[in-house]
């Protein structure tokens, strides 16, 4: 799956595929721990930003409609 795109990933994702929601999480898994590497100035807070912000993706997976970009929602 790692070639599909984020929209249909997110749909697949939406519909309950756990292997797609898993590939989107990885696919934006690095990007979020830079993220929280710059906000955080440490890589142990950032890991908990990252394992935060994953936690909160699949959890919200569903109510993402679309509306920014996938990197702008993560």
């Amino acid at each position: 799956m790692s070639d599909d795109r984020d929209d249909d990933l997110l749909e697949a994702a939406r519909r309950g595929d756990r292997s797609a929601l898993e590939t989107l999480l990885q696919r934006y898994e690095a990007q979020i721990l830079r993220f929280g590497r710059k906000m955080c100035g440490n890589v142990d807070d950032a890991q908990d930003v990252l394992q935060e912000t994953l936690i909160a993706m699949a959890r919200s997976v569903r109510d993402f409609r679309g509306a920014s970009s996938m990197s702008t929602w993560a």
